[in-house]
């Protein structure tokens, strides 16, 4: 057990490798949605993946860049014919609830649910794919959420982007 921040809170830290898998019982996306509606998590950088919380990596000036970029231009592009997404929810399967960097989904009203589909989805990567961008591109395809691209820097100053 480990002292937190705040001295009334402790945490322990649970060798989830020694567990068996029947043992561990995941969340599935309606919970996680009304979690998330109770405000749980309002202040961190989390997405379901498999039924499991997991943390979003810090983002790079770079990382950020390429997405204001391809944002503006499939926004150009585009126009009202879709909705450019910058890492909002996809729910696109039971135990899963990614955040793309960017979708392109239906010109559709989203206030009551998030988009169920997407016909692309983009993932910027300064690197190679890392563990929990593999399983997002998994849940992509099962979830049938559109062709996948993921791009990563060749160069320490990253690709060329439009």
């Amino acid at each position: 057990m480990r002292r937190r921040a705040d001295a009334h809170t402790f945490r322990v830290d649970v060798p989830i490798a020694d567990l068996e898998p029947a043992q561990l019982r995941p969340l599935e996306r309606e919970e996680y949605e009304a979690l998330v509606c109770r405000g749980f998590f309002t202040d961190e950088r989390i997405e379901l993946l498999g039924g499991l919380l997991v943390a979003r990596e810090p983002q790079s000036a770079w990382h950020a860049d390429v997405i204001d970029r391809l944002s503006a231009h499939f926004v150009e592009k585009l126009g009202r014919r879709a909705r450019v997404r910058i890492e909002k929810p996809l729910a696109v399967v039971a135990d899963s609830e990614p955040e793309p960097d960017l979708a392109l989904v239906p010109p559709r009203d989203y206030r009551t649910a998030h988009p169920s589909a997407a016909w692309l989805v983009v993932e910027v990567a300064e690197t190679s794919m890392t563990p929990d961008e593999r399983i997002k591109a998994a849940v992509y395809v099962l979830g049938r959420g559109g062709r996948v691209l993921g791009g990563r820097s060749p160069q320490p100053h990253g690709p060329r982007v439009p």
